[in-house]
């Protein structure tokens, strides 16, 4: 037989011959016993096959099954050669070898046991088998499992080389009783992740890649990878247990703005310590506020972390016209003490700043009358367009297919009126409104606007009241909802976790500053082609943003065109708005040759075109509720004079917290998962729901009966029905039972 056996008849069992080449085979041939015409025997005869060390086969290919005609698995010749002259350092250098050249060929090889050499302090003597060897032991009873494991006798082992100071590879058995597998992703052994891996996938998470953008960069960068999804699932989840170190979620999310420099406020219950609210802002965002205070627009998201808590934005405006979010909090509850312990905070932030001019929000009374006794001074103004959305959802479908006053006349007619430019036009457009709906029979409607928006808070929203005050024209919480939608298209779930959801923070955040400067740098060097012409701008260019240049452009635009030609009034509106010379201010300076614009009759606001702190002429140095500080020591002095007024006020509590030993440390416990997100339904809501399922007959009974039998209490919220109604609930039920028994027999 050749040196290279090849197997044309009959099967083959193999048994190695320890530490040699050789191989012994063991051929069963079909006999006739002697004198016994038909009966067949089974006759073993032993060959010896010698295996070249140099060029061992590759796959000899032996019957059509592991298992021959006896139910005995077949043990096929060796196709990996393991045999090596090579001295690796350590026993893993090892195991990477043998396992690199089981992956190629189509086998997991893992390690086993180990003998440790105690002397050394280094493993005396390790054993790699396939993940096929051993038995299947389960002890199961109710769960269906299954095992891969079929006795595989392959093994090798590392041994430690005193000589040579590193280890040798020895081969015990280096055969297998199965075939190579074809598709290495059915062991889990070979799905592991190896430690460059690993450190990929942290590093990745930390970019808040999702997990299957993580496991396809994964295979781009390492092509011989055969994890699956799960692993990387795996992977993530032992990420976050090593970097919890048995800390609470709470201490978690508190180290993680630490690490990150935020400053933050939380406030929790005082029997329970659940926490109630949280207040945070980041360093880029503090920055930003402090820089353009004068705008401030808040407004609530949902669905953006596990608890189901409200995440309230708050964004400013720059001179740009860019918006960015810099600070966030959650509330357990939205209330106007929760606002205005939020609304607290924010004002921290502005110690030694101007306050805000302008606040835009929705018609949240809670919220409002917070903005009111936190910001008294400021401009609040509600948000136009949810107040037209609400006008839509109640009245749009009262006014049917009417063709005496249509619904798009109705809306063109309520625009004019939240434009109106001065007190005689609104009251105009609002007669004719009253008398359109009149006529129409729409006296609902009409009482609805009166007593629910106009005679309240048409102060809030209608322009000749708005822009008789700085607003820097924002009437809308627009810039808002879209900081939302850039926030939630990097969060990319909604059950994030609080110092995940900081971190995605982050990420939105850096992605906004680099815009922001940008648009403030350019406006600095760049001149547009439509304002380098007018002689009136040449003082203020590359003094003032672009967009503030913008609009004195449209407003010398409307002058020519729309008031001279029509003999309008001007309304100074963007004078008294935007603090910007309006249209009968520029027409005097256009009147004088060669008249250039002083800068000082532009707002403070559009002439800032960096990051500094909008300070008022004065400076205060006292803190806002800070007593007690100690500034003693010189090393604290020279750090606390370095660092911002509300960064002091946050790590001085902390320090009090950790050092008053008669008020220790509070351990908040994380928020309790909000349950109710959907809120209590409108009176009106509830209603028609109640009559709608009063007349619809039941989905999943073929029993017929009156239909006011039973009235169901509303399911999202904390009603609680009255005992007659329980009772009739139950009757009714009863009946039903009845009807269905009754008809059982029937059959």
């Amino acid at each position: 037989m050749s040196k290279r056996h090849e197997v044309n008849d009959g099967e083959y069992h193999s048994q190695p011959t320890p530490k040699s080449s050789k191989w012994v085979l063991k051929k069963w041939r079909p006999t006739k016993k002697s004198g016994e015409g038909s009966s067949v025997r089974q006759e073993a005869v032993e060959e010896e096959v010698v295996v070249e060390k140099t060029n061992p086969p590759r796959w000899v290919t032996i019957g059509k099954d592991e298992f021959d005609e006896f139910g005995v698995r077949k043990v096929y010749p060796p196709d990996v050669d393991y045999r090596t002259d090579q001295i690796f350092k350590t026993f893993d250098d090892l195991f990477d070898w043998v396992k690199q050249k089981g992956r190629e060929n189509g086998y997991a090889l893992n390690r086993r046991r180990s003998n440790p050499n105690k002397l050394l302090g280094k493993v005396g003597k390790g054993w790699i088998k396939c993940d096929r060897s051993g038995k299947l032991e389960s002890i199961a009873k109710v769960k269906k499992t299954g095992s891969k494991k079929c006795g595989c006798p392959f093994m090798l082992y590392g041994v430690y080389n005193g000589f040579h100071a590193g280890y040798e590879v020895e081969i015990e058995c280096d055969s297998h009783n199965h075939r190579p597998s074809q598709h290495l992703e059915a062991h889990a052994y070979a799905r592991r992740l190896r430690p460059q891996e690993d450190c990929l996938v942290g590093n990745l998470m930390g970019q808040n890649m999702p997990p299957q953008n993580i496991l396809s960069t994964i295979k781009n960068e390492y092509p011989d990878n055969v994890s699956t999804l799960k692993a990387i699932y795996n992977a993530q989840d032992k990420i976050k247990t090593s970097r919890c170190c048995g800390n609470t979620p709470m201490e978690i999310f508190q180290n993680e703005l630490q690490r990150r420099g935020y400053v933050y406020h939380i406030r929790a219950d005082p029997v329970t310590d659940i926490t109630q609210e949280i207040f945070f802002v980041s360093p880029t965002g503090y920055t930003c506020w402090r820089a353009f205070p004068h705008v401030l627009i808040i407004d609530a998201t949902y669905k953006t972390n596990k608890y189901n808590l409200p995440l309230v934005e708050l964004v400013g405006v720059t001179s740009t016209g860019n918006s960015f979010f810099f600070a966030h909090a959650i509330l357990s509850n939205e209330r106007q003490d929760s606002y205005t312990w939020l609304l607290e905070a924010v004002k921290d932030l502005l110690s030694d700043v101007y306050q805000p001019s302008v606040i835009v929000t929705d018609r949240e009374l809670a919220l409002v009358n917070a903005c009111d006794k936190v910001f008294p001074q400021a401009n609040h103004q509600l948000c136009r367009i949810h107040i037209w959305d609400n006008i839509t959802k109640h009245w749009q479908k009262s006014f049917g297919n009417c063709q005496v006053y249509k619904w798009k006349d109705f809306q063109s007619h309520w625009w004019l009126l939240v434009d109106s430019p001065n007190e005689n036009q609104y009251h105009k457009f609002k007669d004719r409104i009253f008398k359109k709906l009149a006529k129409v029979g729409r006296l609902e409607c009409l009482k609805y606007l009166d007593d629910y928006w106009l005679t309240n808070y048409r102060f809030r929203f209608v322009t000749c009241w708005t822009s008789s005050r700085r607003n820097y024209g924002e009437n809308t919480t627009n810039r808002a909802e879209s900081e939302h939608h850039a926030l939630k298209s990097h969060l990319r779930t909604r059950r994030a976790t609080l110092e995940h959801l900081v971190g995605f923070i982050e990420v939105a955040q850096r992605t906004q500053l680099g815009e922001l400067k940008e648009k403030l740098g350019t406006s600095r060097i760049k001149t547009m082609a439509h304002h380098a012409n007018i002689r009136l701008f040449d003082r203020i260019r590359g003094r003032v943003s672009i967009k503030c240049l913008d609009l004195l452009y449209k407003e010398i635009d409307r002058l020519h065109r729309v008031l001279k030609v029509h003999n309008f009034s001007c309304g100074h509106q963007l004078y008294t708005g935007c603090g910007i010379p309006c249209a009968c201010r520029l027409e005097q300076m256009l009147e004088i040759p060669d008249y250039v614009m002083p800068l000082e009759d532009i707002d403070p606001f559009w002439r800032k075109l960096n990051y500094e702190k909008s300070a008022y002429p004065g400076k205060f140095d006292e803190f806002h509720g800070d007593e007690g500080l100690d500034r003693s020591e010189a090393e604290s002095n020279e750090y606390a004079v370095t660092q911002p007024k509300s960064s002091q006020k946050s790590t001085f509590e902390k320090m009090m917290n950790f050092w008053n030993k008669a008020r220790p440390s509070p351990k908040y416990k994380e928020p309790e998962v909000k349950t109710n997100t959907r809120g209590r339904p409108t009176t009106k809501a509830k209603e028609e729901r109640d009559e709608q399922r009063a007349q619809e007959q039941a989905r999943h009974s073929s029993y017929t009966g009156p239909k006011n039998s039973y009235t169901e209490p509303p399911r999202y919220s904390s009603y609680v029905g009255s005992q007659e109604t329980v009772d009739l609930g139950q009757s009714s039920q009863k009946k039903q039972t009845q009807a269905k028994k009754g008809k059982k027999k029937g059959r």
